[in-house]
């Protein structure tokens, strides 16, 4: 899916679709650098910056944290006896 067309809505004087890796990041002067998948480079200037980072597993995968310490023990132990098995 083409993700460009779905922020089509927004006034281009407000928002910009920018598809890359941020490559490089200048605090002091409130900017960041993108190399785009197009190829080239693009400078951003930011007002405030969110670096947010994460992951997806699915349910009950041992690398999700459990209810505790020992669930998640348990589970990487189960899960080590699967492929030792496998």
């Amino acid at each position: 899916m083409d993700l460009e067309p779905q922020f089509s809505q927004y006034p281009t004087n407000k928002f910009e679709f920018i598809l890359g890796a941020a490559s490089s990041l200048d605090a002091n002067s409130n900017s960041f650098t993108v190399t785009l998948n197009k190829g080239g480079q693009k400078t951003v200037k930011y007002d405030h910056l969110i670096i947010a980072t994460g992951s997806y597993a699915k349910d009950r995968m041992p690398w999700k944290l459990g209810a505790s310490a020992g669930t998640t023990l348990d589970s990487l132990h189960s899960l080590q006896d699967k492929i030792r098995k496998a």
